[in-house]
């Protein structure tokens, strides 16, 4: 089958495992429509990685809003000539339904025999929208499958009107062989040097303060490591400095994908403790997959996505409860053969449901169903 993919998420060539089993092992005549720079809110700028591929790739300029995943605009002219040349007989779009690039594909969808597949990952229940909200309810009536990055997401497209198929999938996997599991069997450390890490961005909604606060009062135990940017790196460790153990924090700033493997391996617990604020949720969390891939057992919040990435290979707390994080730490800490159990049933976990090929699989199921939709 042709399938013509728009997304702007594939910038780093490791997250196209995806599309690459899509192609190679599910026989998909893929193109993918990708934008060749983009400039994230926080000023950096990701630049498409080209690199050799199984599939097509096209990288398709925005006359308008190049940088706004929601009011992104293509010439329609140029889409419509992509749709002539490639004939695709599924349409998938990674976008929200009330954004400007799935409403365009919508609306061509009327001139063109195509069935158009969708993304979400919204899993806040809000109104709003603006004019957006015509877009998204002539959208949700062209839209033939929904795929939704979370079971939330499930729910909210639910409430917000549509009525089709929705499969929850989640929108990238990892590969196994990177974040590989030779770790599991590492031995023990000695109880003062554990180390409980967090991997993203030192922001208040991931929680960082909340996983600070549960450990100053147990610093003699273990070592915090954080890994990542943000306004409160200078925060942590100016008030590690004022309690006196500075010398048991290490903020290790950003690590490049392709060392992140080596880096989660040297933890012996990881944490997510994000909090859920007005306009955002946990989505996914996809460090806790890296985390469980590489034998590390995880603890997460209760916000979002967290708990059913996690499942029952991990322990959840409720949000923003710093004495119940404290209590699932001290509990790791102190009983080894539990983090053995969760770095064995978290990388089992990852492996059926969050690689690469599961999550392609997954996609392909979407597409042979649909086009046996008459």
């Amino acid at each position: 089958m042709r399938v013509l993919m728009f997304s702007h998420t594939y910038f780093p060539a490791h997250y196209r495992g995806k599309l690459r089993w899509l192609t190679t092992e599910g026989g998909v005549d893929l193109t993918l429509v990708a934008l060749p720079a983009l400039r994230l809110p926080t000023g950096v700028q990701l630049v498409f990685e080209e690199t050799s591929e199984p599939f097509a790739v096209r990288l398709l300029q925005p006359v308008a809003f190049t940088d706004h995943n929601i009011l992104r605009l293509y010439a329609p002219h140029k889409v419509a000539a992509l749709l002539r040349e490639i004939r695709p007989e599924i349409v998938h779009a990674e976008a929200e339904p009330h954004s400007l690039t799935l409403g365009l594909l919508a609306f061509l969808k009327h001139y063109f025999p195509y069935r158009l597949v969708a993304f979400t990952w919204e899993n806040l229940f809000r109104q709003g929208r603006g004019p957006l909200r015509w877009v998204e309810r002539f959208t949700l009536r062209q839209v033939d499958w929904m795929i939704a990055g979370n079971s939330e997401a499930a729910n909210v497209i639910r409430w917000r009107g549509y009525s089709g198929p929705v499969t929850v999938i989640p929108q990238v996997g990892l590969d196994p062989s990177h974040f590989s599991g030779e770790y599991l069997e590492r031995p023990s450390r000695p109880c003062r040097e554990l180390r409980i890490g967090f991997v993203g961005r030192l922001v208040p909604e991931k929680g960082v303060l909340d996983l600070w606060e549960a450990f100053l009062p147990m610093a003699d135990q273990a070592i915090l490591v954080l890994i990542g940017e943000g306004p409160l790196r200078e925060t942590i460790l100016a008030q590690a400095r004022k309690a006196g153990v500075k010398e048991r924090v290490e903020v290790k700033g950003y690590i490049p994908y392709a060392e992140m493997p080596s880096a989660l391996k040297d933890l012996d617990i990881l944490v997510l403790p994000s909090r859920t604020t007005l306009h955002w949720k946990e989505q996914f969390g996809h460090v806790l997959a890296e985390a469980m891939a590489v034998g590390v057992p995880v603890i997460g919040s209760d916000s979002g996505a967290i708990p059913e990435v996690i499942g029952d290979a991990g322990l959840v707390f409720p949000e923003r409860d710093v004495a119940a994080l404290r209590e699932r730490l001290v509990f790791l800490l102190d009983h080894p053969a539990e983090r053995q159990r969760l770095a064995k049933a978290g990388r089992q976990r990852v492996l059926t449901q969050f690689t690469d090929a599961a999550i392609a699989q997954a996609t392909l199921q979407v597409y042979e169903q649909l086009m046996r939709v008459r």
